[in-house]
């Protein structure tokens, strides 16, 4: 009885993230081949860098030691889904989307994988599903947003799904601290995020030592963390290592580079976000008022702290920290050097994490009864039907 019902729980489950992912791709079907994107920010010298790599090397008889890697070169999960997506067609415009699918397909994976950690609740999978889809089809094709980021290779959105799977192991390994294979996976993560992009440390890895050290100050009964923190250090030092010797680059190189014009980059700063605020009032609302919504959450779960609320007053506290922590730290290093809306590459943070983690919110909610749940996937299939293929 037990075992037949865990089988169909998790056929619907299958069933549900299939039907997921066909309105997904769907979706960017429908917003790239019809052309409703901006193709001028799609198509350029930074996001083809990648596709001419492949040529170069699969083609042509290149050699990597020839290139001259960006500072950041994106050795996964940028590389691989790029590639793999440019050895099923030639065609530049073609492994565009595919990349773009796989890309955001994957992401809709890992952040189902960081909730199951947390939550198994009905109400908390189905709003992740949905908010997620709505976004990627609704959010992504506006011009001048953040979110076309996720569509593209090459623009640290990577570092994004790299830090969705980093967070699930180390929250896993505090829930399974004998486990060696997680510890393992969490230093090869550490590592390879590192290589690939050092936004993963000021989006991911800064955040979270900021965070436990804040958290273990009002959750004393928090596990100790010296296994994370010796195999995620192994993992970046490796990672640095082999970003050095990759990239010819060194991680210093750019601290502090241009502190001189930090007050000139501080007005670009807020005309970045002032301009984006006004482009789109709707989307930076419900961004803002997700913000003021986990803050209280986060205040709620502060105020009654308990000992099986650990976990998630941490990660509640990361969500909130993670933003002003890049945007602080990307500010100070001078990469904000011209008030260019593309600039808001550095912090995808503070866009997608409302999206990522709206089930936080959705998971603080009253159980909601079946009928309901049925009700609100209708209407969302319906909806998002309508989205993609409108008259």
């Amino acid at each position: 009885m037990t075992m037949n019902f865990f089988k169909t729980t998790l056929f619907t489950k299958s069933i549900w993230h299939l039907i997921c992912l066909i309105l997904l791709g769907s979706g960017l079907i429908s917003i790239y081949y019809r052309q409703i994107m901006n193709f001028d920010t799609l198509f350029n010298s930074d996001s083809v860098y990648l596709s001419v790599l492949f040529d170069d090397l699969a083609y042509y008889q290149g050699k990597l030691s020839h290139w001259f890697l960006t500072p950041a070169p994106y050795f996964f999960p940028d590389m691989p889904i790029f590639f793999f997506s440019s050895l099923l067609t030639p065609s530049i415009y073609h492994r565009f989307f595919i990349a773009a699918f796989l890309q955001l397909a994957s992401t809709y994976f890992l952040a189902h994988q960081l909730r199951q950690v947390f939550s198994t609740r009905l109400c908390t999978s189905v709003g992740l599903s949905i908010i997620f889809i709505l976004a990627c089809i609704v959010w992504i094709p506006q011009d001048q947003s953040p979110y076309i980021f996720g569509f593209l290779t090459t623009y640290h959105f990577g570092t994004l799904m790299l830090g969705l799977g980093f967070l699930t192991l180390f929250f896993k390994s505090l829930l399974q601290p004998k486990s060696k294979p997680i510890f393992i996976s969490l230093s090869i993560i550490a590592g390879v995020g590192v290589a690939s992009d050092l936004i993963f440390v000021i989006q991911i890895l800064l955040p979270l030592v900021a965070t436990i050290f804040i958290v273990r100050r009002y959750a004393p009964t928090l596990p100790n963390m010296k296994q994370q923190r010796n195999y995620v250090l192994a993992g970046m030092i490796i990672g640095l290592l082999i970003k050095s010797l990759m990239t010819k680059d060194h991680a210093h190189r750019y601290l502090l580079k241009r502190h001189k014009e930090l007050f000139q980059h501080f007005f670009y700063l807020l005309d970045i976000l002032q301009s984006w605020i006004q482009a789109h009032p709707l989307v930076s609302a419900t961004v803002f008022l997700f913000y003021i919504c986990i803050a209280w959450h986060w205040y709620q779960l502060y105020r009654n702290r308990q000992d099986n609320q650990n976990h998630r007053f941490l990660l509640t506290t990361f969500v909130l920290l993670s933003p002003p922590i890049t945007i602080i730290i990307v500010f100070i290093n001078g990469l904000i050097s011209l008030p260019d809306w593309f600039n808001l590459r550095y912090f995808q943070n503070l866009f997608w994490f409302p999206i990522f983690f709206c089930w936080l919110l959705l998971d603080s909610l009253p159980t909601i009864k079946k009928p309901i749940a049925l009700i609100i996937l209708v209407s969302f299939l319906i909806g998002t039907i309508f989205l993609i293929y409108p008259k």
